[in-house]
């Protein structure tokens, strides 16, 4: 067992790389990555050329055109196929402020009375007796 350890130890350990394989390197690399560093420009350019950028384009026009259309459903087609709110017709522009200014005045009005109540009642509870 010893003699397989200390033959792994010897195959894998460390050794100094050839004096030949920087310059064999060097070679394979193209001249413009030894010398100057590519402009942002052409990094832009390269980019943009990945094969996933389509699909990316494509998913992100899908996601767009959705939207758009859940916009457009919401504000044109779903009031005219909601279902009348608790047996009430729908009721829109106008007609709704309208009923809206109604239902204040009548808010208003049954408020006062109700203060005017409460009012006779303090007055019938802190009276004194006569």
């Amino acid at each position: 067992m010893n003699h397989i350890e200390d033959e792994l130890k010897k195959t894998l350990g460390r050794t100094e790389a050839p004096e030949t394989l920087l310059p064999g390197i060097m070679k394979r690399l193209p001249a413009t990555s030894r010398t100057a560093r590519m402009p942002w420009t052409a990094r832009l350019a390269n980019f943009f050329r990945a094969p996933w950028i389509p699909w990316a384009a494509a998913a992100c026009t899908a996601c767009l055109v959705l939207l758009v259309s859940g916009v457009l459903y919401y504000r044109v087609l779903a009031p005219e196929t909601a279902e009348p709110f608790a047996g009430k017709t729908p009721v829109s522009g106008l007609a709704e402020i309208e009923q809206g200014r109604q239902a204040k005045e009548q808010l208003l009005i049954a408020l006062q009375i109700a203060s005017e109540k409460l009012t006779e009642a303090s007055q019938a509870v802190n009276q004194p007796e006569r």
